[in-house]
């Protein structure tokens, strides 16, 4: 019995029976590094989606005269890809709640207000532009880094040339740019 089972080995030996097992283990270490290079490939698109995150979050915040967030740009050293991933997340819950602040400023209502007895938002009329009918200079002094990307405020989004009145407002000018408006909507 003990004959048959070592004449039994040694033909699987010969036959190349365990040849196929070794194959199989080394196939699967093959995926795996297959895997791994595919997960660090990911985890610097990740790294490279923090920094373009973290830039649209501060735009944001710099138009709405917000302070930025700060950041120690941990993910350009982090070892982990887990932990990029957790700061990833983080970025993008704060441009979510950046975006949701961004689209309802603080006195929409009254903008909205104002708005309705000035001009079209798209108004290219000098000396006053864009729908809350703003100068150069005003857009100079409280939207100046709008005025030199985009040029005018007829050019700029209506929630932008809100934003730039609230900084306005903020600045302790409240509503009196609009002096006539204004005092139609009951602001003064």
């Amino acid at each position: 019995m003990k004959f048959l089972l070592v004449l039994t080995c040694v033909l699987l030996v010969a036959g190349g029976g365990l040849q196929g097992q070794a194959v199989e283990r080394k196939h699967p270490k093959h995926k795996k590094h297959h895997v791994k290079v595919k997960h660090v490939q990911n985890c610097k698109k990740q790294k490279e989606s923090i920094s373009s995150i973290r830039e649209n979050v501060w735009k944001l915040q710099s138009l709405m005269a917000e302070p930025k967030i700060p950041s120690a740009f941990h993910e350009r050293w982090a070892v982990s890809c887990n932990y990029v991933h957790w700061i990833a997340r983080k970025w993008q819950h704060h441009l979510a709640d950046t975006v949701k602040r961004f689209h309802f400023p603080p006195r929409l209502s009254a903008w909205l207000c104002i708005h309705k007895y000035e001009g079209s938002w798209t108004d290219p009329n000098s000396p006053y532009y864009g729908g809350l009918q703003m100068d150069y200079s005003f857009q100079n002094t409280y939207g100046k880094n709008l005025l030199r990307q985009k040029g005018t405020a007829d050019h700029w989004t209506p929630l932008e040339q809100i934003w730039v009145a609230e900084r306005a407002y903020k600045s302790g000018r409240g509503f009196y740019p609009w002096p006539n408006t204004a005092r139609m909507c009951g602001l003064i």
